[in-house]
């Protein structure tokens, strides 16, 4: 029956599996005394990779939140921004693609985005980034002076550079509050976006007909935590969904093992191409987790804000892999970490 095959693809008894292809051992945007010196900046993290287009006079590259405090290498020490030094919203040109994507240097010329009033005064963070029929749309949290975050969104014909920005505001209004929203644009106007909202575990959905005004559905939830293991905690959307070759989305999350925990682990889900608010199937193991790295922690030569901090933004489809991508995370709070992992779908079905 199809609820005894829905049930068989959530509990992994037959569905997709994944893995991870390649993860460099070292973060490849970050401030350490070795080089290649890669960010001018003490902190960058949070990243999301923006795609090419004719706006960007066909340049890719990361979205990266940057912040310079006085964190000493080889331990966590928080760092939170100040409106001396605040979060900001840089662009980093990438240098070389696969199997071994670089960046050029981080610095404070590639800052594309700062705070201009009382609702960002301390900064932006956790930018995401979807490019739709010629224009880019950007979820980030913007931190006001007492330190409080809400979800606002921004748009850009050319998010590389510093001249062509709205800021839009709220996205769901003074009243209500989320920690993060990942977009999916649908070519028939039917938008979805994908929200973790402020003191909930879960990943609800909002909509929209626009890609401006959005409408949360609060009661639609789309993934939750798990009774045990490393997502029993809490769960946050990370990239937008990508396509898989069966027609259905692979969303990559992020993960808690405890409600008031770091984000420390990154699993995957597969959604349903007809309605990406239905999971078909979700794998049962991390990954990637803080525990794959020094760098998450404050190992001997890293700076660390966050401590055991993998928190995964942005991603990307391979070209000409099959379901084959290209994640970004940012990792303890101060570096830009990448995987490439391959989606199996042999033994999954259309639903």
């Amino acid at each position: 029956s199809a609820m005894r095959l829905h049930a068989l693809l959530l509990s992994g008894a037959w569905g997709y599996s994944a893995r991870v292809d390649a993860y460099p051992k070292d973060p490849v945007i970050g401030f350490t005394n070795d080089p290649p010196h890669t960010s001018s900046f003490v902190l960058a993290f949070n990243p999301t990779y923006v795609e090419m287009s004719p706006g960007t006079g066909n340049a890719d590259g990361l979205l990266v939140r940057v912040q310079n405090c006085s964190a000493p290498k080889g331990e966590c020490r928080a760092c939170a921004p100040t409106v001396e030094d605040p979060s900001r919203i840089a662009f980093v040109h990438q240098g070389c693609g696969e199997p071994e994507p670089c960046y050029f240097p981080l610095t404070d010329s590639d800052v594309v985005l700062g705070p201009n009033s009382t609702a960002d005064v301390l900064g932006l963070a956790d930018p995401r980034i979807v490019y739709h029929n010629g224009t880019y749309y950007m979820t980030y949290l913007a931190i006001d002076k007492t330190g409080a975050t809400q979800l606002e969104l921004a748009t850009s014909p050319d998010p590389t550079g510093p001249s062509h920005w709205t800021k839009l505001g709220s996205v769901f209004g003074s009243a209500k509050n989320a920690t993060s929203g990942s977009i999916l644009p649908s070519a028939a106007g039917h938008h979805v976006m994908l929200v973790a909202g402020s003191g909930d575990t879960r990943i609800t959905a909002a909509s929209s007909s626009d890609l401006h005004s959005w409408v949360h559905h609060e009661d639609k939830v789309v993934l939750e935590p798990r009774s045990t293991g490393f997502d029993a905690g809490r769960v946050e959307a990370g990239p937008s969904p990508m396509v898989l070759t069966d027609g259905n989305y692979v969303l990559f999350y992020n993960a808690a093992e405890e409600e008031a925990g770091v984000l420390s682990h990154v699993g995957y889900a597969v959604l349903s191409g007809a309605d990406p608010t239905k999971v078909l199937f979700r794998g049962t193991e991390p990954l990637i987790s803080a525990a794959d790295r020094p760098w998450t922690s404050g190992g001997p030569g890293y700076v660390c804000s966050e401590q055991g901090a993998v928190k995964l933004d942005g991603g990307v489809p391979i070209p000409a892999e099959d379901n084959a991508f290209r994640l970004y995370f940012g990792a303890g709070g101060a570096y830009v970490g990448t995987v490439k992992v391959v989606v199996d779908v042999s033994a999954s079905v259309v639903v």
